[in-house]
């Protein structure tokens, strides 16, 4: 059953029937499915299924219930000092300002890493944390990035995987599998990642990748063994 409230002056001339049980003016516009009606000043539209009917969703709409929350995980990094601090506290700035995207229901020990890709620089501090969010994926990584740019990351062309104050990393978004030119989950790399791994394995060992149909834990398993020493034990 769904209401839809509208203006009175749009259906008052065709008010045709009154129900006093309703309290206010009715036409009925659809044998034994629909009613208008006004009460108060404003008109109402109200609908009735039939037994077994199904219902349509609204077009452009996800599968989901709208305003359903799903959890995301984010990678997080840093390896270069700020105004906010050291790597640590630039990590802990970063939580607070995701944590306004939506509500941080875990966030994993800090591990400091070798870097990747760009050997000659200093070595990473990393975590993942878990975001329980309305937004939609891109609109996430849009904001992701947004703190990027505002804590002072300064993304110069034709460098990759180079130092930084902070990086952020939609890595899964519940059980959702996209290819775009601005974002693509799970992210592609994260099976093969060791400092992606070992934080998530600790906060969702039963987060399943989507497209390899494996858990974090499994997929944590499979990785050669490497020392990385826990940084921080602090939680947030």
């Amino acid at each position: 059953m769904r209401a839809v409230l509208v203006t009175r002056r749009r259906f008052q001339p065709q008010w045709r029937r009154y129900f006093p049980e309703m309290g206010g003016v009715a036409k009925k516009t659809h044998p034994k499915r629909r009613f208008i009606w006004w009460r108060g000043g404003v008109c109402a539209v109200k609908t009735w299924r039939k037994r077994g009917s199904m219902s349509v969703p609204e077009a452009g709409l996800d599968k989901r219930a709208a305003g359903e929350r799903l959890i995301a995980a984010i990678a997080l990094g840093s390896n270069l000092p700020s105004a906010f601090g050291g790597l640590e506290a630039n990590l802990r700035e970063a939580i607070r300002r995701v944590g306004e995207l939506g509500r941080v229901v875990a966030v994993s020990r800090l591990r400091e890493t070798e870097p990747v890709g760009t050997a000659e620089q200093p070595a990473f501090l990393n975590g993942a944390l878990l975001l329980e969010t309305e937004m939609e994926p891109v609109e996430l990584m849009r904001a992701l990035l947004e703190v990027e740019r505002a804590m002072g990351r300064v993304r110069e062309p034709g460098v990759v995987k180079g130092p930084r104050v902070i990086d952020l990393d939609l890595l899964l978004y519940g059980d959702r599998v996209m290819s775009t030119a601005k974002l693509t989950l799970p992210h592609p790399a994260m099976h093969e990642r060791r400092f992606v791994l070992q934080p998530m394995a600790e906060i969702a060992p039963e987060m399943v990748h989507p497209v390899l149909g494996a858990s974090v834990r499994t997929l944590f398993e499979r990785l050669a063994p490497v020392l990385s020493q826990p940084r921080s034990t602090e939680r947030r």
